[in-house]
């Protein structure tokens, strides 16, 4: 099972718990610590002991909840207004032990917002009013962060909860560094974009040898999605395809579902698009002529770009984040 840790930083009062508890609802396998939670006292002590203290107890529930069979995505919030404590939280976490992916995000908002959000907390008697220049006072420090930075002046926490989703997918970039940390070898080709396979042939995308093309299929009840995957000169009809699968009637799945459940776009489909289904709706269907070749190409979630890997290589991946994966004589 796939480990994601969200971590959500901002000011006092920009919104960091709303919106941890929003992806909580949203996300599957859902679990979520509030910093705060680790460090409720009176009076409020700032020392290197009461520092070190609130450490150990942030980790050891994150610890926790990573090492927890029943939890995919940990949503963790907290001020995070330097650095150094985002990278001590990571250090000290089993992530490499889980195989936890981090996404570290920050929150932030216009000055005058900030100060009529933490207003409306003063007047309900949430905060107290010397709070409001504190959070001003650290406003700036979020973007020198190694984050993603999300100004939520003009969104609610359903909407930054959403943005956070998208920007949290797998991208090129991030495809690319999960094969690296994941020891995966493979070749990597830039080129123009291209969204067929002539048109990959006619840019003579390097690796044509092991080229391998991508099929999208959802059946008529829209209740099963397939992302079919067989060697580019291949043609097989939807209905040898669907006799293979024992599914209902099969056709194309729309851009909707394509960008809903694998954040591509028509013309980028890879099976390396599965690692966005956080809910695992879509099986990838691999032909076994290229399990036999050995290896594939498929594009790191980007038409601009392309990589040949081992096939078993990619199953492995894919099994190991909880996609369900099936070889097929097609």
């Amino acid at each position: 099972m796939a480990k994601m840790l969200y971590l959500i930083g901002g000011p006092m009062g920009v919104g960091k718990t709303a919106v941890a508890r929003r992806l909580r609802d949203a996300l599957p396998a859902s679990v979520m610590l509030d910093g705060d939670w680790c460090w409720d006292a009176s009076p409020f002590v700032v020392t290197d002991e009461t520092k070190a203290l609130v450490l150990d107890n942030i980790c050891h529930v994150l610890g926790n909840f990573l090492r927890c069979s029943a939890y995919e995505n940990i949503l963790f919030c907290w001020v995070m207004h330097e650095q150094a404590i985002i990278d001590a939280i990571c250090r000290h976490l089993p992530l490499a032990e889980t195989g936890c992916e981090v996404v570290s995000v920050s929150l932030t908002c216009a000055a005058d917002e900030l100060r009529r959000r933490i207003g409306g907390d003063v007047s309900a008697g949430v905060r107290t009013s010397d709070v409001i220049e504190r959070a001003l006072a650290r406003l700036p420090l979020y973007d020198t962060l190694d984050t993603i930075h999300v100004n939520t002046t003009d969104m609610d926490p359903d909407q930054v909860a959403e943005r956070i989703v998208h920007l949290a997918r797998f991208d090129k970039a991030r495809t690319l560094r999960l094969l690296g940390e994941r020891g995966i070898p493979y070749e990597f080709a830039k080129h123009a974009a291209v969204y067929t396979v002539q048109e990959a042939h006619s840019e003579h995308v390097p690796f044509a040898e092991y080229g391998a093309k991508n099929l999208f299929l959802r059946d008529d009840k829209h209740r099963a999605y397939y992302l079919v995957v067989l060697p580019d000169g291949k043609e097989v009809a939807l209905k040898r395809i669907q006799e293979l699968l024992g599914s209902r009637r099969l056709s194309f799945a729309s851009a909707n579902d394509l960008d809903r459940m694998l954040g591509l776009i028509p013309g980028a489909v890879t099976p390396l698009g599965a690692l966005n289904d956080a809910e695992h709706r879509v099986e990838v269907v691999i032909d076994r002529a290229l399990l036999d070749a050995g290896k594939l190409t498929a594009h790191p979630c980007d038409n601009t770009a392309t990589v040949l890997l081992r096939t078993q290589d990619l199953i492995d991946l894919l099994e190991s984040r909880g996609t369900l994966v099936r070889v097929i004589d097609a």
